[in-house]
């Protein structure tokens, strides 16, 4: 099952951005604020990110490929679904960013760097992971399917960089 494909990549990712950020030191600075709290987790997908594309020449080509790719097109096209039962994975970015833009935005202008938009994907997917984990998402609705489908080949790039940079 696609939702099945799309939670075994997620926590695999889970494991590789966690270990990203505590071995990291340049990404943070320290590992928790000044009131002894972990970064917001969203904080983790994107420094990962981020980190990958840094060390991994390899990520670099796979997300050109994946940025004009049907699956990411998909995440940044204007469609009237977008906040379907709720379901707003098309707004969410970095407050940290200094790109103030919505992800959708950030990922539908070529102009931003590969890094800027790879980043935005991946806000994207979590808010994807979100309404899965915590929503109520599910095989019935033709559109939340179609959702996760088109998570799949991004996250599997992604993940599959992070899992190479911890484990490798």
């Amino acid at each position: 099952m696609i939702f099945d494909q799309f939670i075994y990549l997620w926590i695999s990712f889970n494991g590789s951005y966690e270990s990203i950020y505590y071995q990291d030191k340049h990404l943070t600075g320290r590992n928790r604020d000044s009131n002894g709290r972990s970064p917001a987790e969203l904080t983790l997908v994107l420094n990962a990110v981020k980190f990958c594309y840094r060390k991994n020449p390899e990520f670099h080509s796979a997300v050109r490929k994946l940025l004009i790719s049907p699956e990411v097109k998909f995440f940044s096209e204007p469609d009237s679904s977008d906040d379907y039962d709720g379901f707003r994975v098309l707004d969410v970015y970095d407050s940290n960013s200094s790109l103030n833009h919505s992800a959708k935005e950030v990922l539908r202008n070529s102009a931003n760097s590969d890094l800027d938009r790879i980043r935005a994907m991946a806000a994207l997917l979590y808010r994807v992971r979100c309404n899965l984990f915590h929503g109520k998402k599910g095989p019935k609705s033709k559109r939340d399917v179609e959702i996760i489908r088109k998570s799949i080949k991004p996250l599997s790039v992604i993940a599959a960089s992070a899992m190479e940079m911890v484990y490798d």
